[in-house]
């Protein structure tokens, strides 16, 4: 089976092949036309009609592949013009994301909480423990060691 194709469990990230792409798309492909060519026949009454149609975004929900996610991050309106507008919103964005931090952080400090923002390393180092919590005690990324010495709990 097509490890891009199995929506049941984890992703098989060590699985995917470039060559698993093309055939992934024509099976949803062919689903969807299935699904269109099944409501086309049928007689136009609610349940031949519309309850099917209306169950397509929920097979797709149900099936949280990386090809479904990869597939929701291109849009047909991703061009260039769309992406320049990103590039120059960004630092505007940007602010305002760390002007709502600052807002949380001190709405933490106020109950009691104290709080830090994270380096990119630290939380690629964080989530590597949660999502692996066997694997990262066996295994442990480098520089960690010096790291989790310096963390606070």
């Amino acid at each position: 089976m097509n490890p891009l194709l199995d929506f049941g469990g984890l992703p098989r990230f060590p699985e995917f092949r470039p060559e698993h792409v093309a055939p992934a798309l024509d099976a949803l492909l062919a689903e969807g036309r299935a699904t269109v060519a099944a409501v086309t026949q049928a007689a136009a009454t609610w349940d031949a009609f519309i309850v099917p149609l209306d169950d397509v975004p929920g097979a797709a929900a149900k099936r949280p592949g990386l090809l479904n996610q990869f597939l929701s991050w291109i849009s047909v309106d991703d061009g260039s013009g769309k992406a320049t507008m990103r590039y120059r919103n960004f630092p505007e964005k940007s602010v305002q994301l760390k002007d709502r931090v600052q807002q949380v952080q001190a709405g933490l400090h106020n109950v009691g909480l104290n709080s830090r923002r994270l380096p990119t390393q630290d939380l690629i180092e964080l989530f590597y423990q949660i999502y692996n919590p066997k694997s990262s005690q066996e295994q442990k990324m480098k520089g960690m060691e010096a790291k989790a010495a310096r963390m606070v709990l």
